[in-house]
């Protein structure tokens, strides 16, 4: 008798359940709202990005490719050269946010400044 109940229960529960699937499928993911105004939406650069006509690309591997596009380097807005005692500071760098934040990893003093580069004349 009770084995009866149980399988009848089950049964129920495995109707109610493939009914419950068939009457509301599911979808494999929600549609994303659209962009509001001012809003530039995902994947957008942001501002300080330098746009179109910003020489050569975003991302170096090391500082000779970055140096053929910036040659005395790259920089946050405001960075100043940390240079030892005696040492002329590097002044001609671009600044860029955008460049010098994908690029962060080749700035080896942490001053802000990429790859700068100082040229005697």
């Amino acid at each position: 008798m009770r084995k009866q109940i149980v399988q009848a229960a089950m049964t129920a529960l495995i109707a109610g359940a493939t009914a419950l699937t068939a009457a509301a499928p599911v979808s494999a993911a929600p549609a994303p709202p659209p962009p509001r105004p001012g809003n530039p939406g995902p994947g957008h650069p942001g501002p300080g990005h330098p746009g179109p006509g910003h020489p050569g690309q975003d991302w170096y591997a090391s500082c000779y490719q970055l140096n053929r596009d910036y040659p005395h380097g790259v920089g946050l807005r405001g960075a100043r050269d940390r240079t030892r005692w005696g040492e002329r500071p590097v002044w001609n760098f671009e600044r860029n946010n955008w460049v010098y934040r994908q690029n962060r990893h080749l700035d080896y003093d942490r001053d802000g400044i990429s790859c700068e580069r100082w040229r005697r004349w």
